[in-house]
């Protein structure tokens, strides 16, 4: 965004990490199964950025891009707001990534935006069918992981870095950020009547995980103010 008082131009990028409860659950894996012809997978999936309030203009088009983090950023560090997460190693630009075309000019009562994780992603030499039959079927192997924050961090999904690669003109302020994961279930009743239907699950940006903040500014026409 541009300052209109100096003419320089501030961008705003943010790291997210997810918290699972220990209730977490995908539903009975045999209904999921049944509908996928025997594999567990996710219809869709999505992170989906909310915000509470905007500035400047809504309607500008803007491009950003997610990228799965390589690590999770220690909680026991100081960061400031100009942390560089790439140059740290937390994050590459060879990450699995996922970008998306948005604007601001959401008149619902609940604003937001979606970041979609519907192509293949790759992990441990394993290919998915999206990011949520991926969380998914590691759960599926794997439920343990979905206990706690730590392990669900370490061994899951270590966190999102949302970075702004495209338009100007506005900016939002971001209040949460949801992994939304949807997928059908199937079941067989009375051997002659088959009854589907969708379920979901989420896990959201909570205070008990780290949300950080990236202010970058245009260093050059700083230098030219002073």
């Amino acid at each position: 965004m541009k300052d209109p008082e100096t003419g320089n131009y501030v961008k705003g990028d943010y790291m997210t990490q997810l918290s699972v409860l220990p209730t977490f659950s995908v539903d009975t894996l045999d209904y999921i199964k049944q509908a996928n012809k025997g594999s567990i997978e996710a219809d869709s999936c999505y992170l989906l950025v909310s915000y509470n309030a905007s500035y400047g203009d809504t309607i500008a088009p803007m491009k950003v891009t997610a990228y799965e983090m390589t690590k999770p950023m220690a909680e026991d560090q100081e960061y400031y707001s100009n942390y560089d997460a790439f140059e740290k190693g937390w994050v590459s630009e060879s990450n699995q990534h996922w970008s998306s075309n948005y604007n601001l000019s959401n008149t619902s009562d609940v604003k937001n935006f979606k970041i979609y994780l519907n192509k293949k992603y790759k992990k441990d030499g394993k290919t998915y069918k999206n990011y949520g039959s991926y969380i998914m079927q590691t759960y599926a192997e794997h439920p343990e992981y979905f206990k706690t924050n730590y392990k669900f961090l370490h061994y899951v999904c270590p966190g999102f870095y949302i970075k702004n690669v495209g338009g100007t003109g506005n900016m939002a302020k971001i209040w949460n950020t949801e992994l939304i994961f949807y997928w059908t279930r199937k079941k067989t009743i009375n051997k002659d009547s088959t009854a589907v239907s969708i379920g979901y699950n989420r896990f959201d940006g909570t205070e008990e995980v780290l949300q950080l903040n990236k202010i970058e500014n245009d260093t050059e026409n700083l230098k030219k103010l002073a």
